[in-house]
Order: C-alpha cells, then sequence, then structure tokens
C-alpha cells in the first residue's frame, strides 16, 4: 500500500481529454451529492430531530456550492499534494473564499438574498 501511495505521490500523472472530463464529471457529481448528504444530517440533528429539511438544489439531491468547491480544491491543490497539511490550509481557505464570493454576489447581484446567513444559528440554541 505504501509503495501505491508513494508511486501517487511521485507521479505526475497525464490523462487524455476524455478522461479528464469523466475525472471532471465525477468530481462534480461526488462533491455535490456529498454536499447534500452531509447538510441532510446536519439539518436534521440542528433542528432537533423532528422533521427532514431537504437542501437540495435543481431538483436534485445535490449542492451546487459543494460542487464548485471541490473542482477548486481538486485543481488548486493537485501540486500541493505531497504536502497533506498545505493542502488542508489550502482547502480551508477556498472553501471559506467561495462561500463568500457566492454570498456576497447573490447579495449584491440578486436583490439582498442572503443564503448563507448565519445571524439566526444561535437563535435554536436559546
Amino acid at each position: 500500500m505504501r509503495e501505491k501511495y508513494n508511486k501517487y505521490i511521485n507521479k505526475d500523472s497525464k490523462f487524455d481529454k476524455l478522461t479528464k472530463l469523466g475525472i471532471i464529471a465525477l468530481l462534480i457529481v461526488i462533491s455535490g451529492v456529498f454536499g447534500y448528504i452531509y447538510e441532510f444530517i446536519f439539518y436534521y440533528f440542528n433542528g432537533g430531530m423532528k422533521e427532514f429539511y431537504l437542501q437540495g438544489g435543481n431538483f436534485l439531491p445535490w449542492i451546487n456550492i459543494y460542487a464548485i468547491g471541490g473542482l477548486l480544491v481538486y485543481y488548486l491543490t493537485f501540486k500541493l499534494r505531497k504536502n497533506p497539511f498545505i493542502v488542508f490550509i489550502m482547502s480551508f481557505i477556498i472553501c471559506g473564499l467561495v462561500e463568500f464570493i457566492a454570498g456576497w454576489g447573490l447579495y449584491t447581484f440578486f436583490g439582498g438574498i442572503r443564503y448563507w446567513d448565519y445571524n439566526t444559528e444561535m437563535d435554536l440554541y436559546v
């Protein structure tokens, strides 16, 4: 197992266009579905386990912002994969910026829509 890991870390993978397209498609679907499952579980427990909150978008069980974040993290940290700590820090920063820019853009350009407004989160705990 260690040999496979070292081979992955030290080798620059070259893919043809069709394989790259498949990787991108899988990354989008896996990230979006993971985000849906994560938020489904989070809001179920956060809401007192009384009802289910369906968070998805586009009438599908996936969330777009997770798919965008997954793509950005993959492409912006691929060359840094030899240092997992740097990948973690970069992922933290990238996801925070994606959420901030998307929230700011929605608020600014779409008439004050606030999808990522955490001002009311503490009301559930009081």
